[in-house]
């Protein structure tokens, strides 16, 4: 088949098979990508909803030891929880087990029992997630709804898990808008490096089957001519001694472009490597929340079993992280009553 196209037609031909091989390379590269950025949005959005649960659970114990009164352990926490603001204004929300909400960064919400609430789409929006968090099964759920601060309902995949002791339970969530940012970031970034790569793909091959071209037609013509007796005419390329010294030029120029290309794929790699280190940076921020928050947790722990053993004169020294100091100074206030009676 190849036989009867021409040169210009076969170099066409593989100039398409090879935009069309990485266009292909590039989708499946990008699903890849989404998924893995969807699966680790989904596992942040997990971590927070326990960071957060293990905040109220720390005043659960505190309320149970009689450290200080139930309500005002579960103002302490909503307040501690309300407050609390990531991924650019993200925030969190809190239900009873019933499905009104106690905590919302819309303070038009509060009060509002949306269990059987749904979307402009007639998706529910908490039902799924609060049986399964009740149920002892947290699960995701996607639906439709504005941010705090806007009006247009936009997709978003939610998380709750219940608090023990007080039948709350609390969620989170992330907007897909957020991830097809990023997704589309990529593709920008991807698109930037490779289009170039492309044009001048199609420019190279360009001029490259009309050089080809050219040789067959100076060839062809020398031997017409010779063929028919004329034996002045000058033989082209005579430094050639056979068809190979054609090939070899052609591959030069391809070398070019391989040299070109891997220009390219290090610029690539820097940018993808810069790309890592900015998540590996973004992990050791999230690893230090983590371990702040262990630290409370822990303290709170180490102050409760002394209060459970009656050492009222026990105090929590070691200062928390910003956002949870308030946690000590209302433990130890709480201490400094319990020695005063």
């Amino acid at each position: 088949m190849l036989q009867k196209l021409s040169i210009r037609h076969q170099f066409a031909t593989i100039g398409l098979f090879g935009i069309t091989m990485a266009a292909a390379a590039l989708a499946i590269s990008l699903l890849g990508a989404y998924r893995l950025e969807l699966a680790d949005r989904k596992a942040e959005v997990r971590t927070l909803v326990n960071n957060a649960v293990a905040i109220a659970s720390s005043f659960v114990r505190l309320a149970k030891y009689g450290a200080m009164p139930e309500d005002r352990a579960q103002a302490i926490a909503l307040e501690i929880i309300g407050a609390t603001r990531f991924d650019h204004g993200n925030y969190y929300f809190v239900d009873d087990k019933n499905g009104t909400i106690i905590q919302h960064a819309k303070k038009s919400m509060l009060g509002k029992n949306r269990v059987d609430s749904k979307d402009a789409y007639g998706h529910y929006i908490i039902r799924p997630m609060l049986e399964g968090a009740l149920a002892g099964h947290p699960v995701f759920n996607e639906y439709y709804i504005s941010k705090a601060n806007g009006k247009k309902p936009l997709a978003k995949i939610s998380y709750m898990a219940k608090v023990p002791g007080w039948d709350w339970v609390i969620g989170t969530g992330v907007y897909v808008s957020e991830i097809h940012a990023a997704l589309w970031k990529n593709v920008t970034r991807i698109a930037e490096i490779f289009v170039p790569v492309f044009l001048f793909f199609l420019l190279a091959m360009y001029f490259i089957q009309r050089n080809i071209a050219a040789i067959l037609r100076a060839m062809t013509g020398a031997m017409t001519r010779l063929s028919k007796g004329n034996t002045t005419t000058p033989v082209p390329y005579i430094e050639r001694t056979d068809e190979i010294g054609g090939m070899a030029r052609a591959v030069e120029v391809f070398k070019a472009a391989g040299i070109e290309k891997e220009r390219l794929e290090a610029e690539a790699r820097e940018a993808r490597e810069a790309r890592e280190a900015e998540a590996a940076r973004a992990a050791a921020e999230r690893d230090q929340a983590a371990r702040d928050l262990a630290l409370v947790v822990d303290s709170l722990a180490t102050g409760l079993e002394h209060l459970a053993a009656g050492r009222i004169s026990f105090r929590l020294t070691t200062a928390f992280a910003n956002g949870y100091e308030r946690l000590r100074t209302d433990f130890n206030a709480a201490m400094d009553h319990l020695q005063e009676l």
